[in-house]
């Protein structure tokens, strides 16, 4: 059975549900917008029935969306496009915390004190409490 590569928008969160159910073998269901429907910032394999199910939901007049159930098989052809996307978030994220702010944001959010710190500097030879 032939395959259709689309693209279609995905929130980062079901990038995340998708990766943890590949990770575990299982089966992913995702319910799209008729706005994801239309964005094309990740590529993904539908079957040909998910494809005819997408392109109904974009025909329709009331812009409905469409859920998807996703194989975990499905999922592997395509994660490592999503991986492409996700890791500068990750590298940010990271980057952020080293330089004492918050991981998601960016915000210098964390307390003076607080946050990471490097290993061996004057602040991590703090005594420890008893």
């Amino acid at each position: 059975m032939k395959s259709v590569k689309i693209k279609i928008g995905l929130s980062k969160q079901q990038i995340s549900k998708l990766k943890a159910g590949h990770k575990k073998g299982k089966d992913v269901s995702l319910r799209l917008s008729h706005t994801q429907l239309k964005q094309d910032s990740n590529e993904v394999e539908l079957t040909h029935e998910q494809y005819k199910k997408v392109v109904s939901a974009l025909k329709s007049k009331n812009h409905r969306g469409v859920s998807l159930t996703f194989s975990h098989k499905q999922v592997g052809g395509f994660l490592g496009t999503l991986a492409g996307i996700v890791a500068p978030m990750l590298v940010n994220g990271i980057v952020n915390a080293t330089q004492g702010k918050n991981f998601f944001t960016g915000n210098g959010l964390v307390q003076p004190g607080g946050g990471m710190v490097p290993l061996g500097s004057k602040r991590s030879k703090k005594k420890k409490c008893r």
